[in-house]
């Protein structure tokens, strides 16, 4: 008859326990394992770009598009059809929504928000688990499985300094994409401006022409009546010849202002054709505030910004460089089952400061500072010495402009004066047709200092970036209101 023995039943029963840990143990092994073999095998396809397609969207471009229209109501501009005048700012309206410039820079800054939002979190903890299998242990269990935590404990003045930079990255992106703004919107307005003197040009040449055309068949009838040589009718048909040609050059050019325009829109070539462009006032009603407009090229061009915040992100990373100094730790607590033993283990790392790879890591960081401070300096600098030239210029402009409206008003008086003598029967007809065509080659010639003036008007608003003249009510500095980036930007 056998006894029964308490004691092997204890140990059977801490065989058991022992085997079922190890088979845990093995199974978590296994799972894990398989886990990271699929995450490793997981892929996303590659994205490419379909040119063909990008060509058929800019030759869908119009301006009664849904979105152009919904952004004009944005904007607080009134809707405009096709077939109504679109005025200056409703065309710089739509090229923010067909040039793709602006789309670009906005995911530049979408992305710079994110990068800074990613510096801001806390670093996520590294788990590792080692798993080692002995054939033939001496001991209850032929494995030795370590598992660990690693949690990063960064320098908070390092931490602070990326925080820092990844800020003024960001803020930086709000410049660049309001640069990105302003450069199309001067384009258009440009391109506005450069057709609204070509079709003026035009206008003066069609009245020349016309007058020509009538000085011709006086001389033509003078010549038949045999009251005229006909040498005097070959120089009537020279002078309307070389009007002709200079007619054909100006239309030449009022064609290229149009197509000028509807590139900067973002439209195809004859996407403006048919489109009626409301006409802006004179810019020789402009008056420039010179002291004002100083101040604003010194303090407040839109680049000074971007150069501002670019020195902020250079002196972030100065500070980082110097902070790392003092270098980051790494806590890393673990368990270890090492056969059939429980283990606790706590380890502490971090990167000692030694060589001279980081004096030269900071040398370098303080070089960049020193040249984005440069920088800085050069822009105010490059942008005082635009405005100098367009003073000037100004100055010098103002004078021709003085002038041909004196000789334009002289001869406006000469015209009215010889239409009194013609009707009183004291002139023929064919002098006040000379008087009124050189009324009309002066005006041509004040147009010619008006297309001066135009020209210096754009140099002006490229030194300032905002615009001058015409007037607008749109916000060239922050294109995209409904961001955090944009209202720390109107803070500041």
């Amino acid at each position: 008859m056998r006894a029964n023995c308490p004691g092997g039943e204890s140990t059977r029963g801490s065989g058991s326990a022992t085997a079922n840990l190890r088979s845990g143990c093995a199974r978590a092994v296994w799972t894990g394992c398989y886990l990271l073999v699929l995450a490793g095998c997981a892929s996303i396809p590659p994205t490419p770009i379909d040119l063909q397609a990008n060509a058929e969207r800019f030759e869908r471009n119009r301006l009664d598009d849904p979105i152009v229209h919904a952004a004009l109501s944005a904007a607080g501009l009134p809707d405009v059809s096709v077939d109504r005048e679109w005025t200056l700012d409703a065309l710089v309206v739509a090229a923010w929504q067909l040039r793709p410039e602006l789309a670009e820079a906005r995911a530049l800054q979408s992305a710079a928000v994110a990068d800074r939002e990613a510096t801001a979190s806390r670093p996520s903890p590294i788990l590792s688990m080692i798993p080692e299998f002995v054939r033939h242990a001496s001991g209850s269990s032929p494995w030795t499985i370590t598992a660990a935590m690693s949690f990063m404990v960064t320098n908070p003045a390092r931490r602070r300094a990326q925080i820092d930079r990844a800020s003024s990255t960001a803020q930086r992106a709000v410049w660049v994409q309001a640069q990105a703004a302003w450069q199309i919107a001067s384009e258009v307005r440009m391109a506005s401006m450069l057709l609204q003197v070509a079709d003026q040009a035009l206008a003066l040449d069609e009245t020349a022409q016309a007058l020509n055309a009538e000085k011709s068949a006086i001389a033509r009838q003078r010549v038949a009546v045999g009251t005229a040589a006909r040498t005097t009718l070959a120089g009537v048909e020279v002078a309307e010849a070389v009007a002709l040609q200079l007619h054909a050059q100006r239309r030449t050019r009022r064609a290229a202002a149009l197509t000028q325009l509807a590139t900067a829109i973002g439209l195809p070539p004859e996407g403006l054709v048919s489109i009626p462009i409301a006409p802006f006032p004179d810019c020789a009603a402009f008056v420039p505030d010179w002291p004002n407009l100083r101040h604003t090229v010194l303090f407040d061009r839109l680049d000074l910004a971007e150069a501002l915040n670019a020195y902020e992100e250079s002196d972030a990373s100065w500070r980082e460089q110097v902070a790392s100094r003092w270098p980051d730790l790494t806590l890393g607590p673990g368990f270890s089952f090492d056969r059939g033993e429980h283990k606790w283990t706590l380890g502490v790392s971090g990167e000692l400061p030694v060589g001279a790879r980081l004096d030269a890591t900071t040398t370098a960081a303080h070089a960049r500072r020193s040249a984005a401070a440069e920088h800085v300096m050069a822009v105010q600098t490059q942008a005082l010495g635009q405005l100098a030239q367009v003073h000037s210029e100004w100055d010098g402009v103002q004078v021709s402009l003085r002038a041909s409206d004196a000789a334009l008003t002289a001869q406006a008086q000469e015209v009215a004066a010889t239409e009194r003598r013609w009707h009183a029967g004291l002139a023929r007809r064919e002098e006040w047709v000379d008087a009124r065509l050189a009324l009309t080659a002066q005006q041509q010639a004040r147009q010619d200092v008006i297309a001066q003036q135009v020209a210096i008007v754009i140099a002006l608003e490229t030194a300032l970036q905002r615009p001058v003249w015409p007037p607008s009510t749109l916000r060239m500095d922050l294109p995209h209101h409904d961001s955090e980036a944009s209202n720390a930007a109107a803070a500041r």
